[in-house]
């Protein structure tokens, strides 16, 4: 429960960020300070952290772990260039 709630939390930050930025083409929707959202943001990744460093979540991602480390080693071979 505290990992959805973190979830929404954080994509309710993420959604208020893009609504408050404006743009040359676009307006800003809301007028809400930044800091509020980024503050969400920051909250919900704090609520859901625990989650998502479980045994579980772990678990389920042991299948993609090759691939990451492929991208990893890529990654940072780009950042050395």
């Amino acid at each position: 429960m505290l990992a959805l709630l973190g979830t929404f939390l954080g994509l309710l930050g993420c959604g208020l960020d893009q609504l408050t930025m404006d743009s040359h083409s676009l307006h800003a929707i809301l007028h809400v300070p930044p800091i509020v959202a980024q503050g969400l943001i920051s909250v919900g990744v704090v609520m859901a952290l625990p989650y998502l460093t479980s045994e579980s979540v772990n678990a389920s991602l042991e299948r993609i772990k090759p691939l990451a480390a492929a991208v990893a080693v890529f990654s940072y071979t780009l950042y050395l260039t």
